[in-house]
């Protein structure tokens, strides 16, 4: 197909694709979003987590396999993309790599959010919300952390309700949080609709990797977020202008707390996160700096030269 396509550049987007194009001379780009070693060991180093001793050996063996398969796949392609500095740095660690290798490519938001954002605000309640694929462990353990932590210490005698939206197969967890002030609402069809009808989004992550699309959806639809260092590590924004933090408890539920009660707060929040998405993560934008990094690696008179061997060693040759 190569030859006779005559296609001068590779792109993988699937891990499991990595082996395709070993013997090929074409140089190949792997997009890899985020890194599984820096998610796991995250997972292992958490001290909010409730790992059973059995569960935390087997995340630990499958630790040293994603290592080894991270490794493997990063050495093997002439470039990975990745969607912060944080799962770059990962990469790095794991593969041993020059740092030319693997480039930071953030993920986007959709123009469907952004078009719902620019509908007239709808008005809200005392409501905060929180949704995600409720499977994926480090969303199950912030969702614990939050409700154990923040949610019952402080916001419940505040008369907050809490929204959780997405699919969840965990029927402990959602036992644990059978409380009057919580709806869990499954799968949502119109999800920015739901979204807009929410005071606040909550993203307490205390462990994972990679963007937290959620946080650029509710920027892009007008609705204020009160993160964790871990929620916003990989979108450059700043606190107290485009979110506000929650570094503990405490202060966690003051943020929420104070975004309910003061529309100002809310109303200055909003227009400067809607501007950091429309300027750096609308799809759009994000599409033009990739291809720009395709084409560069294209301009072959223009660069240094990535070669993969056979053997796995890496070496750099000018061309």
């Amino acid at each position: 197909v190569v030859a006779d396509w005559r296609i001068d550049l590779l792109v993988s987007f699937a891990a499991s694709l990595g082996e395709a194009g070993d013997r090929l001379t074409i140089p190949r780009v792997l997009d890899y979003t985020d890194s599984r070693t820096l998610t796991l060991e995250r997972m292992l180093s958490n001290p909010h987590s409730d790992i059973p001793f059995k569960s935390r050996l087997q995340r630990q063996l499958e630790l040293f396999r994603v290592k080894g398969r991270e490794r493997s796949l990063v050495r093997r392609h002439n470039y990975t993309t990745t969607i912060s500095s944080m799962d770059r740095a990962a990469l790095l660690r794991v593969s041993d790599v020059d740092g030319r290798r693997v480039r930071v490519v953030p993920n986007g938001v959709s123009s469907g959010a952004l078009a719902a954002g620019a509908q007239p605000p709808v008005p809200v309640g005392r409501t905060i919300a929180f949704w995600g694929n409720l499977d994926f462990p480090p969303n199950r353990t912030a969702i614990r952390y939050f409700y154990r932590q923040v949610f019952l210490p402080y916001l419940v005698e505040q008369n907050v309700e809490w929204h959780i939206a997405g699919r969840l197969n965990d029927a402990a967890l959602r036992h644990e949080l059978d409380h009057p002030n919580i709806r869990f609402h499954g799968f949502v069809e119109d999800l920015f609709g739901f979204v807009r009808q929410h005071g606040v989004m909550v993203n307490p992550m205390v462990e994972g990797s990679g963007l937290k699309n959620k946080v650029l959806e509710a920027f892009a639809l007008g609705i204020p977020v009160v993160s964790t260092a871990f929620g916003i590590e990989a979108i450059d924004c700043e606190p107290g202008t485009h979110y506000l933090p929650g570094e503990n408890p405490q202060a966690f539920a003051d943020a929420v707390l104070r975004l309910l009660g003061s529309p100002s707060t809310r109303t200055a929040m909003l227009q400067e996160a809607r501007g950091l998405v429309e300027a750096r993560f609308a799809w759009e934008a994000v599409g033009h700096d990739y291809c720009g990094f395709l084409n560069s690696v294209l301009e072959a008179d223009e660069r240094e030269s990535v070669q993969v061997i056979p053997d796995g060693e890496v070496r750099y040759e000018p061309r």
